[in-house]
């Protein structure tokens, strides 16, 4: 990917976060401007204000930014010319450069440039996808006071963080499914170029 398409993407991703973060705001405050049904831990347990809310979403927004300029500027390439069987000798060898090693990612971590790698496509994709999930309960919650009672009474709200689970999954799993297909296509490339030689 040359360096135009690299900020075009860098660009995307920060015009696709930022406004999906002002939009959770936006439909929290018109959904409970007293922060009433507010089940984030920063208002419950640290009892946080809009002021506090703000901030952290500030700084959130220029965090995960940062990380993912790191991810669409700088991510791991495995360089080796290397023959993989599955996508599970790529995932290991990505981690630890060792094919059979697989199992340690539940366990072991990797070098900080993987983890920044990983980090950077996984926390901004994850946190649009879950914002337009808030914004969609904001807005039921505006809407239904049916859907508010449940939210706080039977404690609905937890759903709406056992929900990251899955949405981490899935865009983990992208991720290498991503990364490998670039690497299958640079060995392709690499293979046709020495045939032509």
């Amino acid at each position: 990917m040359d360096k135009g398409k690299k900020i075009s993407l860098f660009i995307q991703y920060f015009l696709l976060l930022s406004p999906t973060r002002i939009g959770d705001g936006i439909s929290t405050y018109i959904a409970t401007p007293d922060l009433e049904y507010e089940q984030n831990p920063l208002v419950t347990v640290l009892g946080f204000g809009w002021i506090g809310l703000i901030l952290i979403g500030v700084l959130v927004v220029i965090l995960f930014m940062m990380i993912n300029y790191y991810y669409v500027f700088f991510c791991y390439k495995i360089q080796q010319n290397i023959q993989f069987d599955s996508i599970k000798e790529y995932v290991s060898y990505y981690h630890f450069n060792d094919k059979n090693s697989f199992w340690k990612i539940f366990y072991k971590n990797p070098n900080y440039q993987v983890t920044l790698s990983i980090l950077g496509y996984l926390l901004p994709n994850v946190f649009i996808f879950y914002s337009v999930l808030l914004i969609i309960s904001n807005f039921l919650v505006f809407t239904s006071d049916t859907y508010g009672y449940y939210l706080v009474v039977y404690k609905l709200w937890v759903l709406l963080y056992l929900v990251l689970i899955p949405i981490i999954i899935y865009y983990y799993v992208s991720f290498f499914q991503k990364s490998f297909k670039e690497y299958q296509a640079k060995q392709k490339e690499n293979l046709t170029s020495l045939q032509q030689v």
